[in-house]
């Protein structure tokens, strides 16, 4: 079996997963890869030009190079570095050099290595392309060797196909075992019904339609709201606004609670955007209740390991008929389904099979 690759990143940041979904995503599979014996090297973008917060720095699974992204002249030693890589792969949405970084990856390619980029917007760059049609990527898109997507599905591969992609093949989110995991319940995140939500995002959305009024409904069950934002805004007198969760209590939130409440995003109806938020309540063993998304039955069985409603009545008869117990016993089904079949190792594997290699860690085998 091969082993030992060098792949050489160029990324948004990852430094901070506080508010960022997509560095724990790239997190999980980055250090899966190197747990399957890669070396990784990931360049990412300095903006402001001063120490930025972070709450990695050194990790053990790669090495992380930040550069001012004030100047273009400053990718230039980068690119000389990544030369030698086995695999360079360009992550998409930087927001520094972007088109500029595109055309020198592409121009990296020889015998014997492979050029990826990974669209982790893809329904933002796709529609960016189909209305700009001179837009520099088009001419791209048939250069790299396979576009990798964070989530979409058909509809997003047969899209990528109209614009002659080599290979598009979909990464989804995953649960990352060694960062989201069951823990003791704590008393201040005692719920019947959880929610984490940010007010600018979700006006007249789900929290609204669903959350409010099957709290409105059952006012002697408690409701937890979470998230930024709602200061200030009139809430049932049986939900609780507690603000901002931090990293360190996400386990404990997600865990403690009967149930937890996710909300779809609107695109994820359009094709299949499991979202990060799944796989994070799903791997603290949460009971997870949600309205329909696209594909949702390939990653969690409605029922048995996720439930469903779709209008308030429907959520407040969910949360009246389900015991503790039974959301326990469908919360820890949950998880055990997606350690079996979707954690940032089996993502990995999917990207080693696509390089022609196989084999998930045993460290990731947990039960």
């Amino acid at each position: 079996m091969i082993r030992g690759l060098r792949f050489a990143f160029f990324g948004p940041a990852i430094g901070l997963s506080s508010g960022n979904p997509v560095a724990g995503y790239l997190r999980g599979i980055l250090r899966a890869l190197h747990d399957t014996g890669h070396e990784i090297i990931y360049y990412e973008p300095n903006p402001c030009q001063r120490p930025l917060r972070r709450d990695i720095v050194n990790p053990p699974w790669a090495k992380i190079v930040v550069y001012p992204a004030n100047d273009e002249r400053n990718l230039y030693p980068l690119y000389t570095d990544a030369h030698s890589a086995d695999v360079i792969v360009k992550v998409s949405h930087i927001g520094a050099f972007d088109a500029v970084m595109e055309k020198e990856i592409i121009e990296m390619k020889r015998m014997g290595n492979l050029i990826y980029f990974w669209d982790i917007a893809p329904l933002n760059t796709l529609s960016r392309i189909c209305l700009k049609t001179d837009d520099p990527f088009i001419t791209m898109i048939p250069k790299f060797d396979t576009i990798l997507t964070l989530g979409g599905g058909e509809p997003i591969k047969k899209t990528y196909s109209e614009f002659h992609a080599k290979r598009c093949v979909p990464i989804y989110n995953a649960l990352d075992p060694f960062v989201y995991f069951p823990v003791e319940p704590n008393a201040k995140f005692h719920a019947d019904l959880a929610t984490l939500s940010s007010r600018p995002a979700d006006q007249n959305s789900l929290t609204c339609d669903l959350f409010f009024n099957a709290a409105a409904a059952l006012p002697h069950n408690k409701f937890l709201l979470a998230g930024s934002g709602w200061q200030g805004n009139p809430l049932p007198r049986n939900v609780q606004y507690i603000g901002t969760i931090f990293p360190r209590d996400n386990n404990a939130f997600y865990s403690t609670p009967k149930c937890i409440l996710h909300r779809t995003h609107p695109h994820a109806k359009l094709a299949t955007f499991p979202a990060a938020e799944i796989f994070q309540a799903a791997g603290a063993g949460a009971c997870l209740l949600t309205d329909y998304w696209t594909g949702l039955e390939n990653f969690l069985e409605p029922d048995t390991e996720i439930l469903l409603a779709r209008t308030p009545e429907e959520l407040a008869e969910k949360i009246q008929s389900t015991s503790v117990d039974r959301a326990r016993q469908i919360g820890a089904a949950a998880r055990k389904h997606l350690l079996a079949h979707h954690t940032s190792a089996h993502r990995a594997h999917q990207i080693d099979q696509l390089i022609g290699l196989s084999g998930i860690p045993p460290q990731y085998a947990l039960t």
